[in-house]
């Protein structure tokens, strides 16, 4: 009687051989779920070669697992929220998660490599780093998946494992449109768009609100070179405004952090916000705009849910390796606020 083969059960479960591979090799990460369904059917199929700790009985090998997560120690209160939705996440895997502030303008030594390394399944990042910086953590052949993008073909992360992306282009080109339906023409823009994708989309899908109405982008009054804090700190927001030619109607900022400052920089000249100008953020960090008034328009992101999709793919490229990669982009909510809705200006004679 021929003997059942891994490929034989790899067939009858519908998965890769890669992943019934490591279940019966007792080697590498894959769900507990998934190793016990594996165990499972090798057993009614007569294989004869199970690991140890399954001829126990123990089905499910207990082992540390653990997730190095990396992220910049950037002033944005924007990563809490994902970080919390990564550690729950990971969590209902019996997964550890290993959080590393790490920022390449300041060369450390990557002693805690060597720390994870037995016990590391997987990597996410969520800054975005250069090749240089990123080299010894892909040199630990283990899966990656990234929040976010660089612009340049050395810095794409889709070249080398999954990305997630928030979209920009149709959220922002709405926020846009929402200025322009009120009569507002004169529109800046402020964001680092060398920095990453995503902002890069959120200037493009400004760009595309001007150019619906046939508004020709008015370059005296757009900031979007290159940065150190990319527009995060008040002092480079200030210098922004300073290099505008006028200050415009409305300015449409790449987040919420630089709306803040904006909004501030503009009653410190004594501009009211909206009457005089229109601002709007993204992200919809509330720890943040909730002490700001009027309450900022922007983009709401679902931070803790952001957080368990990046998990989640981690988790999917851990047990399908051989997959081809993927680039997953999540809407975000246009929501309508204070800082950039005229209401005195739009209501009618009647009224």
């Amino acid at each position: 009687m021929k003997k059942t083969s891994i490929q034989d059960i790899a067939k009858e479960l519908n998965l890769s051989r890669n992943t019934v591979a490591k279940a019966l090799g007792a080697k590498g990460y894959i769900a507990d779920d998934t190793r016990k369904k594996i165990i499972k059917k090798a057993r009614e199929m007569g294989y004869t070669k199970l690991p140890e700790d399954a001829e126990a009985g123990d089905e499910a090998k207990t082992e540390i697992k653990t997730v190095l997560v990396l992220t910049r120690t950037d002033v944005s209160l924007f990563w809490s929220g994902i970080i919390m939705g990564i550690n729950n996440e990971l969590n209902t895997h019996g997964c550890n998660i290993n959080i590393q502030f790490a920022n390449e303008e300041a060369p450390q030594q990557f002693d805690y490599i060597s720390a994870v390394t037995p016990s590391l399944v997987g990597i996410l990042v969520l800054s975005v780093y250069s090749d240089k910086f990123l080299w010894p953590f892909l040199e630990l052949d283990v899966p990656i998946v990234f929040l976010d993008t660089g612009i340049t073909d050395v810095d794409r992360a889709f070249l080398r494992g999954d990305v997630v992306l928030n979209e920009g282009v149709y959220s922002v080109e709405s926020l846009t449109r929402h200025l322009i339906a009120q009569g507002i023409k004169n529109i800046g823009f402020i964001g680092d768009i060398t920095y990453c994708r995503s902002i890069r989309d959120r200037y493009d899908g400004f760009l595309l609100g001007l150019k619906s109405t046939d508004i020709e982008p008015d370059e005296s009054i757009i900031a979007v070179k290159h940065m150190p804090e990319r527009y995060y700190l008040r002092h480079e927001v200030e210098e922004a405004l300073s290099c505008f030619k006028y200050i415009p109607e409305a300015i449409v900022c790449a987040n919420d952090d630089i709306a803040m400052h904006v909004i501030g920089a503009l009653r410190a000249r004594e501009f009211r916000v909206p009457d005089d100008v229109a601002v709007t953020g993204y992200d919809d960090l509330e720890s943040l705009i909730e002490h700001i008034t009027p309450f900022i328009s922007t983009v709401k992101i679902h931070h803790a849910e952001l957080g368990k999709r990046l998990a989640r793919q981690l988790m999917w490229r851990i047990e399908n390796p051989d997959a081809s990669k993927e680039i997953t982009v999540i809407r975000g909510e246009v929501i309508i606020r204070g800082s950039s809705a005229r209401q005195s200006k739009n209501k009618s004679k009647g009224e």
